[in-house]
């Protein structure tokens, strides 16, 4: 008999534990299922990038959320700080290719008796010269629902790199001396007759310094 209560107590104590069990993986299909992506924090592109003139380039792609994806690119851009214009008065374009494919999943969402399809959405961004010679590039990949909006936040990596990015700090020193030796100034134009300009070799001077300094 004592056998017996024994056997049964093991048996629910285990009954118990598989339960715990199937709940917490459940719940943690679920959380992956919705998309949830731990929030990473928008840097402002500063200093020698933030000077760049930029044009985006959505590139061909395939899926339901690129155009929606494209529009946050575009405003993730600006709320970054990277000023965008016409390609042809550009310094750098960025290329953004986008695609997205249904994600399958063992559990499925239903909201308002609406089944919730997942999407795992790639986005490639290059920076391009304007001699067409890839600067950086950078892959970042995430996952919405069907129906949700893209938010700015889910691009933040994606943004960064580019806003902390050595190559386009570079880049931005070499397109300064060029233009400087090409009768120009640093930046955006000035007059050169005002008072307290700096003479053409002083900018060839002062961006080739910082050129060498951060080599």
């Amino acid at each position: 008999m004592a056998g017996v209560l024994v056997a049964r107590m093991l048996i629910r104590r285990f009954s118990a534990w598989l339960l715990v069990g199937l709940v917490t993986t459940a719940a943690s299909l679920a959380i992956g299922c919705s998309g949830a992506t731990p929030t990473v924090a928008m840097v402002k592109a500063e200093g020698e990038v933030a000077s760049l003139r930029y044009a985006l380039r959505l590139a061909p792609a395939e899926g339901t959320m690129t155009k929606m994806t494209g529009e946050a690119v575009r405003n993730a851009l600006i709320a970054a700080g990277f000023r965008l214009g016409a390609e042809k008065s550009a310094d750098v374009i960025l290329e953004v290719t986008l695609s997205d494919i249904e994600k399958k999943s063992f559990i499925v969402m239903t909201v308002n008796g609406k089944q919730q399809q997942s999407r795992a959405v790639t986005a490639v961004m290059r920076a391009i010269s304007a001699d067409g010679k890839t600067i950086d590039q950078h892959v970042e990949k995430f996952t919405v629902t069907q129906d949700e909006e893209v938010e700015e936040k889910r691009l933040a990596p994606l943004i960064n790199h580019f806003a902390k990015s050595g190559e386009l700090e570079r880049y931005s020193l070499e397109v300064q001396i060029e233009r400087v030796k090409g009768g120009g100034t640093p930046g955006e134009p000035t007059d050169d007759d005002a008072e307290g300009a700096p003479t053409k070799k002083q900018d060839i001077d002062d961006a080739e310094g910082k050129a060498k300094g951060g080599a």
